[in-house]
This record gives C-alpha cells, sequence and structure tokens, in this order.
C-alpha cells in the first residue's frame, strides 16, 4: 500500500477513534475499523472491476458512444489508470449526490499524461489538462448515461425477474415541509419492523441549516435504529430486484436538472415492467404512480443512489461482497455487540475469505464476553491472511485468557509479517507476552 493511501487510512481511523466510534477499542486489540481502514474496504483490483461493471451498463455505453467513445477504448482506458484513479472514479460513482459540486475539484487532483484514448482535446494542451480532462469524461458518462435501462428491461426482461411486484403493505408516512428524509427512513425502518417515528427520526438526520438530510445521517439514522441499511449496486434491475425480494428500497432522486438540483427522498415499493411505471411512497402521495424512464432519469441524476433497510443478518438480494463489509462495518459501530456478531456471520456465510468481516466477527464476540470464540475468529482469520492485525488480536485475547505461551507465539507470528502500520503494536503485544512467560520462570 503507498504511503499517502497508509497515511489517509492511519488518519481515517484515528479520527473515529477519537470520536468514540471504536466500540472495540479495548488496549491492545486492533480496531474493525482500523482494519477496515487498511484495507481500503475496497482492494484496488475490486475497485477496477466494480468501474468495469458499471461501463458495461447499457446507459453508461449508450453515453460512451454518443461521445464518440467506444466501450474497448473505455476499458483501456481504466486499465491505464492508476489504482488511485481508479479509486477516485470508483468513489465519485458511490458517492456523486453528496459531493457532486465537488467532482471537479477532485479529478483536477489526478496527475495525467497526453495520448489518451477518451480525450479530444489538442496535443498542445499541458499532459496534466489532458489527463484529468480524460478521467473527467469517463466519470461523467459513468454518472449520467442515457436513460436506457428501462427500454433494455421491457424489451429483454431477465427471466427471473417478475414483470410485476408491488409491496402494498409498506407503511406509509406523509413528509412535511423538507422532511422527505426522515419520511422515507421512517416507512424503510417500519416496513422491517423497527421502531419508525418520523419526528424523532427528523431530530437526528435533519440538518435545519440544509433544509434538508444528508445521505450519510440516512444510513446511520437506520443504524441507530437497530437496522443494517446496505447500498445497492447503481442499476435499475437492481432496485427492481430488491422489490421482488420484498425489500422496500430508499432512493435519492434529483426532480430538477443536472444544474439547477431538486434533491427528494422516496421509497420504491413497486413496479410494473409491462405496463412501463414504478410505485412509490413520496412524499405527501401514498402510492405515486410513476413512469419507469422518468424514474431512471431522476435516479440516475442523483447518482442511482439508494439503499435498503433490513434487520440484523439479512441482506439485500443484489448485495455485493464491499457494499456488505461497509454496513457491517458501520452496524458495529452502533449496534449491540450480540447483534454485530449476528451480521457478521451472516455476511461470512457469503463471503467467507474476507479479511474485515473475519476480525469484526472475532471483536464482536470479544466485545459480547466470548473471549475463547473471538481466539478462535482471529486464528481464523490469522492462518488464511497471515494478517498481523488478526495475530495482534489473538495474541492479546490468549494473553487475557492467561494462554501465556499460545499468546507469545501468536506475537513472534505478527512481529514476523507485521509492516510499519502495525510494527509498534505487534512489538508491544510481544512485550507484554514475554514479560508473563519470564514472571511465571522459577
Amino acid at each position: 500500500m503507498k504511503r499517502s493511501t497508509r497515511w489517509i487510512a492511519s488518519l481515517a481511523a484515528a479520527c473515529l477513534s477519537f470520536a468514540g466510534f471504536m466500540q472495540t477499542a479495548q488496549a491492545g486489540l486492533v480496531t474493525t475499523e482500523q482494519v477496515a481502514a487498511s484495507e481500503g474496504i475496497r482492494s484496488a483490483t475490486a475497485q477496477r472491476d466494480y468501474v468495469n461493471t458499471t461501463l458495461a451498463r447499457a446507459d453508461v455505453a449508450a453515453g460512451l458512444q454518443e461521445r464518440g467513445v467506444s466501450l474497448d477504448q473505455a476499458r483501456a482506458r481504466v486499465a491505464a489508470l492508476t489504482d488511485d484513479e481508479v479509486a477516485v472514479v470508483a468513489h465519485t460513482i458511490d458517492t456523486a449526490p453528496a459531493g457532486a459540486s465537488d467532482v471537479l475539484g477532485i479529478l483536477l487532483t489526478i496527475p495525467v499524461h497526453a495520448g489518451d484514448p477518451l480525450t479530444t482535446l489538442p496535443a498542445t494542451r499541458p499532459a496534466w489538462r489532458t489527463r484529468w480532462a480524460a478521467v473527467l469524461a469517463l466519470t461523467t458518462a459513468l454518472l449520467a448515461g442515457c436513460a436506457v435501462q428501462t427500454r433494455s428491461l421491457r424489451e429483454h426482461p431477465p427471466s427471473d425477474l417478475q414483470h410485476a411486484a408491488e409491496l402494498a403493505a409498506t407503511p406509509f408516512f406523509a413528509q412535511t415541509e423538507y422532511q422527505c428524509g426522515p419520511a422515507a427512513l421512517a416507512t424503510a425502518l417500519a416496513a422491517a419492523g423497527l421502531p419508525a417515528d418520523p419526528i424523532q427520526l427528523g431530530e437526528q438526520v435533519f440538518l435545519p441549516a440544509r433544509t434538508g438530510t444528508l445521505q450519510i445521517e440516512m444510513i446511520a439514522g437506520a443504524r441507530r435504529q437497530g437496522a443494517v441499511a446496505t447500498r445497492i449496486p447503481a442499476t435499475l434491475e437492481a432496485a427492481l430486484r430488491e422489490v421482488q425480494a420484498g425489500h422496500p428500497v430508499v432512493v435519492l432522486q434529483n426532480l430538477g436538472l443536472s444544474w439547477a438540483r431538486a434533491w427528494h427522498y422516496a421509497v420504491l415499493i413497486g413496479y410494473d415492467i409491462d405496463a412501463g411505471e414504478v410505485l412509490l411512497r413520496s412524499g405527501a402521495t401514498k402510492r405515486e404512480a410513476m413512469a419507469m424512464r422518468t424514474f431512471e432519469h431522476t435516479w440516475m441524476r442523483s447518482g442511482a443512489w439508494g439503499f435498503v433497510a433490513l434487520l440484523p443478518g439479512q441482506w439485500p438480494a443484489t448485495a455485493q461482497e464491499a457494499a456488505v463489509v461497509e454496513a457491517s462495518v458501520g452496524f458495529e459501530r452502533a449496534a449491540v455487540p450480540m447483534q454485530a456478531v449476528a451480521v457478521y456471520r451472516s455476511a461470512l456465510a457469503r463471503w467467507s475469505g474476507n479479511l474485515t468481516l473475519m476480525m469484526g466477527l472475532g471483536n464482536s464476540l470479544y466485545a459480547a464476553g466470548d473471549k475463547r470464540a473471538a481466539a478462535d475468529a482471529f486464528r481464523a482469520a490469522a492462518l488464511q491472511h497471515h494478517s498481523a492485525p488478526a495475530w495482534i488480536n489473538l495474541a492479546s485475547t490468549l494473553l487475557e485468557l492467561g494462554d501465556v505461551d499460545a499468546a507469545a507465539q501468536a506475537a513472534r507470528e505478527a512481529n514476523a509479517v507485521a509492516d510499519a502500520a502495525w510494527r509498534e503494536q505487534a512489538e508491544a503485544v510481544l512485550k507484554q507476552a514475554l514479560t508473563r512467560t519470564n514472571l511465571r520462570a522459577p
């Protein structure tokens, strides 16, 4: 991992720790947040795959074609980007609604070179301008595209997707002025069987200075009420599949224009592919029928941001590994330990080899007081991943269990694989183990 990435990860972990978010911050243990930060949650390879998958969407490919760029050229462009540049593009796709006004500023920071297949700027332009323009063109195409998903679904509906579905029993909370966020959140929580009072939720998530609610507050608000809030893939088909699975989807729409935005939260509760419409709990309307094409336009203009709120142990039908990891780690911060244990175990049932999930399970078991099970979880992570944080946590937990010899061996393993980020902590736990060993000597 590059020094700059590691510095950002360390800073993020330090800030979260200072803010009191680290639920498992017992002395000597590496927290799940720290592991997630060091892993980057989404690896460089996964980020590149994510961008390429987005490029393959019909609407994005059409948007690229309108700009005179073939899919092969776009993929070649992604292959030429550095890991850091790919991370910028992937992050921009994920967070466009919250940071749309900053996209240009973010892309301007990327150093670039001439001869890019996506740029049409004159060769006399400075090299850095040429390359950031290429990244900008790519990201703009990914975020905008053309509203062709509706047409594709209607002309070639997937065989395993019902043509129509409606979650008619989904509760409804009419919004008051500027309170679409709390109303939509209450709808999703109530549908999951959790407490849902839009007035109380408004006190938690509504920001008067912004006369609205940020996406991060919507996610955090769901977690505070005991729900696992998980982002879904940014495709119309994914949203419809969630409804088919019985999951209302909280969506952010831009009901205005790209240059005159009118943000609005609603809850997708139904669709009819043949009729070309979707059904929403929206604003003061309990059952708003909207043309699917219009919904696609307004949702895509928000970056297709949406999430599903479910009980611990349940996951969206279209859940992807990176989103599940992020949701699990976020839930751990707000949940009681045994609820976090259930979440991590259910996630590991699908992604058994994910280091962050394995460490989250160990830390949650430790926080719940089951140190022997925590040690087993840390040991499994250490053996599978040769992970310094896993060996550190195993050594620390074994010391507390009184298994000094095994703790010393785990600490030696930690030191053998630790890089600069974990060296100090690995050495500290080894020192503790050796001190305990010496104290036992006759």
